[in-house]
């Protein structure tokens, strides 16, 4: 079961727990970085720049739970708001709420009526 701590909304008002969303959905593996790219300096040294980016994958999906995550971007991409983790530090995990571009997966594979592997992109996220 995932953690109320991961969430996503269309505003503000109203964000939904992914452990409501998708009720049998194990916590999604994730993954945060503050910056979207690496710039290679004159000096050799490497200057992290661009928006903060994050992922969230799920080992499968039911149809059912697909189809509402699939909700909060009904096409390729959309904006949204989020709540997810924003760092790897065991013993100090923070979590961040962002405004953010939903990006869905362009190839999804079903199974057994599951989506299987499935990763969301989310991109220019900004703190809300």
């Amino acid at each position: 079961m995932t953690t109320t701590l991961f969430k996503i909304a269309t505003s503000t008002a109203s964000y939904t727990p992914l452990k409501t969303l998708l009720p049998t959905a194990k916590e999604p593996d994730w993954s945060y970085s503050p910056y979207s790219r690496e710039d290679v300096l004159g000096d050799g040294s490497v200057r992290g720049s661009g928006y903060p980016i994050a992922e969230w994958h799920f080992g499968y999906l039911t149809l059912a739970e697909y189809n509402a995550l699939k909700a909060y971007c009904s096409g390729k991409s959309a904006s949204v708001y989020m709540v997810t983790r924003t760092n790897g530090a065991t013993s100090t995990l923070g979590y961040g709420t962002y405004g953010a571009v939903m990006i869905w997966p362009t190839n999804v594979r079903f199974q057994n009526m599951k989506a299987i592997d499935v990763t969301v992109n989310f991109t220019h996220l900004e703190v809300v």
